[in-house]
């Protein structure tokens, strides 16, 4: 999970992200009850270079005992790192 502190974003790597999501839990929507596809892709790109590219879903989000219903999700399915 990314805390982007900097601004709304909340992505998690897909179950579909491949090696570059290697050792990270990663989401699949298919296997939560409440997961719902939006219907649309998403491309962030950071100051850093780096960027995470992927499909939108909306689905309940738990974090330290907080839930939020209805979050929208973007799961990565490629992350793209800055290498220089």
């Amino acid at each position: 999970m990314d805390y982007d502190t900097g601004s709304s974003d909340l992505f998690l790597p897909a179950s579909n992200c491949g090696s570059t999501c290697s050792g990270h839990t990663l989401y699949n929507p298919s296997s939560s009850s409440t997961a719902k596809a939006v219907g649309k892709s998403f491309s962030l790109s950071y100051g850093d270079g780096s960027t995470v590219s992927g499909k939108q879903y909306k689905d309940t989000v738990t974090i330290a005992g907080l839930t939020a219903t209805s979050q929208t999700i973007g799961a990565v399915s490629d992350l793209g790192l800055f290498m220089g």
